[in-house]
């Protein structure tokens, strides 16, 4: 598919979403951003599929190659700004575009580390003072300085519902938020072992299974 067709399919589609899960402004004051909430989704959307994977990326992209289509693309920091007020909105079209795939019932859930800065200046680091913490990356036996991702998948892939938290927090802690409303098999590694966690799915109708761990 050009590329041009992709962004305009694109764009149609966060429309139509957007005009059905937003039903009154976002905004209660101020002056509405000039380049409109879906036109940056659309960008977001598009952005992520070519494999830029931050804002900055997107923005000088779309910047560059497609000005004449989004006029009101203004400065970055307007668009970072703008990307952060619309996480609510995201989230809810991901989960409207699920939602529309037939019922799974196997899933996997996994954790994954977010380190916000060199673990040697972690101390010294001033974003994210209030929310970062140290936590520990099993796989590479490390300590790490910022938050922990969370996702829950298909066995195809699809990602069905994804959060994160400070560093420190178990992971265990937060599959059952994952899991909400869903019921089926559930894949996991040793880090979400726990005979009382695998008794509590299983009144949700769920089948944990991780491995054992050696002793």
């Amino acid at each position: 598919m050009p590329q041009d067709e992709f962004i305009i399919k694109t764009y149609l589609m966060v429309d139509a979403l957007y005009n059905q899960l937003v039903q009154k402004p976002l905004r209660q004051g101020g002056f509405a951003p000039k380049l409109s909430d879906c036109e940056l989704i659309c960008m977001e959307i598009v952005g992520e599929f070519l494999g830029m994977d931050t804002d900055k990326k997107i923005w000088q992209y779309f910047k560059q190659h497609w000005q004449n289509w989004f006029p009101n693309l203004g400065s970055y920091p307007n668009f970072a700004k703008q990307c952060a007020n619309l996480y609510w909105v995201k989230q809810q079209m991901h989960q409207k575009i699920t939602a529309n795939w037939c019922e799974q019932t196997e899933y996997y859930a996994d954790a994954f580390p977010i380190a916000v800065c060199k673990f040697a200046r972690a101390k010294r680091h001033q974003n994210f003072r209030a929310y970062a913490t140290f936590g520990y990356y099993a796989s590479k036996k490390e300590t790490y300085y910022g938050f922990k991702g969370h996702l829950l998948i298909t066995r195809s892939g699809m990602i069905k519902a994804f959060t994160f938290t400070a560093a420190n927090v178990d992971e265990r802690q937060v599959l059952p938020e994952l899991l909400e409303g869903k019921t089926g098999f559930v894949g996991a590694d040793k880090g979400y072992l726990s005979s009382e966690l695998k008794d509590e799915m299983k009144q949700s109708h769920i089948n944990l299974q991780t491995p054992y761990r050696s002793n």
